[in-house]
């Protein structure tokens, strides 16, 4: 078995590596296509592995933003010249549109079957921006012989979007939730246990940019000080557009915010959240949020955007999903988990094993597997 891995965002986020290392430990074949933009990203999240070839190619050109198509092209012509893939048996492409597109091509020339996954940038740039390219994903989903949502609110919107009308039994039939997993760190250190110093106090991890929402935060957490005196938000992170603004209202509301910076050792960003009883991120778009299931294994409930990452995922209450672009919403949810929390969901019983990486790589060896047998 040999797999290629179409992932445009390998540099990008370290979720891929930590799948495809998996992956590697089980003696699959792999090789990672990782097209960038600036030499400067080639090596991020390298792993060293024994049956995996990562390639790095600084292809993607400015005017490849404005010419999909062209840079499709591109893109399938580097992978020929870099890649043998008579010696490939799957595909996986990591997003519906950019590598969707790249992997229906090489189906079409070479005859390789492929599963394409949909993430964040296909439901809230793609399909809501680009209607000259919605093309792209219903011939896509028609090829694929799996579709992969890494959560089941992007099931549910992919199947109710107006485009693909004519392919919900092909969604029903070809789709299924495989969520990202959590490091083996936070699986082996769970404590939903444990009594926070403070009972007001918040905590936020990511970067600060206009995404994550964090000033909209800040503001929601500064209203909140007349009700809630001792209210407190914590802030991990660094970078993005907002960091500036961001540290100036640290430094002139020392009482309401403290800045940690970047915590890289997970020991120490475990202590953060241990002091804490409450996680709140309100991005206004999220494939998943990894940070929300490591929040929570950690004993925190948590304050998330309504229809995006994490919303749907659980049967009990965790916490509040609110609107991201609401500040009224955002103080009336973190209102109702710092003054109520016995509304709220004991975290304990919560099946954290099922984001066990090398589970999920398992079901994913069992889907290759199975495309490959019946191909």
């Amino acid at each position: 078995m040999k797999i290629l891995h179409l992932c445009n965002d390998f540099a990008g986020s370290a979720v891929h590596s930590e799948l495809y290392s998996r992956l590697d430990q089980f003696g699959v074949e792999q090789v990672v296509y990782c097209p960038i933009r600036n030499a400067k990203l080639e090596g991020n999240n390298f792993f060293e592995g024994k049956n995996t070839e990562i390639i790095y190619s600084n292809l993607i050109k400015l005017h490849h933003r404005l010419c999909f198509h062209l840079k499709i092209n591109d893109i399938v012509k580097d992978v020929e010249k870099r890649v043998n893939l008579s010696e490939v048996n799957c595909i996986h492409a990591t997003t519906l549109f950019s590598d969707g597109a790249v992997a229906l091509k090489l189906k079409q020339k070479y005859g390789i079957p492929f599963i394409v996954a949909v993430r964040n940038t296909d439901v809230n740039v793609f399909m809501r921006f680009t209607p000259h390219l919605w093309n792209v994903h219903r011939e896509v989903i028609q090829a694929a012989e799996k579709v992969i949502f890494i959560s089941p609110n992007l099931q549910h919107r992919v199947a109710n979007h107006w485009t693909l009308s004519k392919q919900l039994s092909l969604l029903e039939q070809k789709g299924e939730v495989v969520p990202n997993g959590l490091s083996d760190f936070w699986l082996q250190n769970i404590d939903t246990h444990h009594t926070a110093a403070e009972p007001y106090s918040i905590v936020y991890v990511g970067k600060f940019d206009t995404n994550k929402n964090v000033l909209r935060l800040m503001h929601a957490v500064f209203r909140l000080r007349s009700t809630i005196p001792n209210i407190h938000l914590s802030l991990v992170g660094g970078g993005g557009e907002q960091e500036h603004t961001v540290k100036q209202l640290v430094e002139h509301f020392p009482a309401l915010f403290s800045y940690h910076g970047k915590i890289v050792d997970k020991a120490l960003l475990r202590n953060v959240y241990r002091k804490n009883r409450v996680f709140a991120m309100p991005s206004k778009k999220e494939t998943f949020g990894l940070v929300y299931l490591e929040a929570m294994s950690q004993g925190l409930h948590v304050l998330y955007t309504r229809g995006e990452g994490i919303d749907g995922m659980f049967d009990k209450k965790v916490g509040e999903a609110v609107n991201a672009l609401s500040e009224e919403e955002i103080c009336e949810g973190l209102e109702k988990i710092l003054l109520h929390p016995e509304e709220y969901e004991n975290l304990q019983p919560i099946d954290f094993e099922g984001f066990d990486w090398k589970k999920i790589a398992h079901l994913y060896l069992g889907i290759y597997e199975k495309i490959i047998q019946n191909s």
